[in-house]
């Protein structure tokens, strides 16, 4: 629109643009996040102002992390399930009045993105269940959602911790996504089995695929032969790595700062794991969509702690805990809160 720009004027949409294609958060790319963020808060670019509103962000700071879970995939879904060329208007437009309409449309196809994303998960986890223990995932569906595969995707490999592959069949032609875990290279994978493809492209953790029906069980076969020979039983165990051994008391707002100090966080740059050790559960439930909170004690201090999708997980007694500390802001207030990454029975308890 007008001429009197500088570079320094586009930051925000290089952060959003970075973080959207997981790119290292290293060297110039974290120079471009960190400004670009400063950007996003002020809200100067009323598309992406209208975006934080309509994902209920307006009065809570947004940090490069959740642009992840909550700009991004509302930007994205457009392209997966619609015109794309709209994200375009939102974020070129200039009054207040188009931007909430475009605004209030993408937030409602990210809404329904969501839905026909949990049905292909749904029918992915079904095939899944007549798989033995396999090196490698490949699922094929008549129909799947060209738009979500990749998500459904990522979601079985960090669920399995499997290289995974979602194919979606039309006319005799599968194409698909494909996502891996991080000791192995899916694309030169792919490129040692190009005979049964008829085209992909990609990089180490994520590839795109396209082939004939037939040829589905001949480039499974030649993956998991592929990934049998790449990696050890140990390199499909999934692992955390604590970066620092605190103890609860340690846990304060004041560490939350010296954290804050390392964002923009993001791939190859990310937030540190803390451990704690030997600690008590209280009063443990679920809440929302299968959220497990609680309050963690160690003698005289206990905080409050949530596992997002951690439901599932047994607590009793004593118990070790990986977590990232945070601030959680609600009704206008925030407190101290522990994101859980795992947990486990202590040992030796006392």
């Amino acid at each position: 629109h007008s001429s009197q720009f500088t570079v320094h004027d586009l930051l925000d949409l290089a952060a959003i643009g970075t973080m959207a294609d997981v790119v290292p958060l290293t060297g110039e790319n974290r120079i471009l996040v960190k400004e670009g963020m400063k950007l996003i808060h002020e809200g100067r670019r009323q598309g992406i102002k209208t975006l934080k509103s309509v994902a209920g962000l307006d009065k809570r700071e947004l940090r490069a992390g959740l642009l992840s879970f909550t700009l991004i995939p509302r930007i994205n879904a457009a392209g997966r399930i619609s015109d794309a060329s709209d994200v375009v208007r939102l974020l070129l437009s200039e009054t207040e009045g188009e931007a909430e309409d475009l605004g209030s449309w993408l937030n409602r196809l990210n809404s329904e993105r969501q839905k026909i994303e949990e049905e292909v998960y749904q029918k992915a986890r079904e095939a899944l269940q007549v798989m033995h223990d396999e090196r490698v995932i490949v699922l094929s569906g008549e129909g799947w959602h060209q738009g979500v595969v990749g998500i459904v995707a990522s979601r079985i490999a960090e669920e399995f911790y499997r290289p995974t592959f979602i194919l979606s069949v039309e006319d005799g032609i599968a194409k698909g996504s494909g996502r891996s875990i991080p000791s192995f290279d899916l694309c030169r994978g792919l490129a040692e089995c190009r005979e049964f493809l008829l085209s992909f492209g990609g990089h180490r953790q994520a590839a795109g695929v396209r082939l004939k029906v037939e040829n589905i069980p001949l480039f499974e076969k030649a993956m998991q032969r592929i990934v049998e020979t790449a990696l050890s039983k140990e390199d499909l165990v999934p692992s955390l790595e604590i970066d620092a051994d605190v103890a609860l008391s340690e846990v304060n707002h004041s560490l939350i700062r010296e954290i804050a100090m390392l964002e923009p966080f993001g791939y190859c740059n990310e937030e540190p794991f803390l451990a704690a050790r030997k600690l008590e559960v209280v009063n443990p439930r679920i809440v929302g969509n299968n959220h497990l909170k609680m309050k963690l004690k160690h003698g005289s201090h206990s905080v409050d702690a949530i596992g997002f999708d951690m439901g599932s997980t047994e607590v009793s007694g004593a118990v070790d805990a990986v977590f990232t500390p945070a601030l959680n802001e609600y009704n206008g207030s925030s407190y101290l809160q522990l994101s859980l990454k795992a947990l486990r029975p202590s040992k030796n308890r006392d």
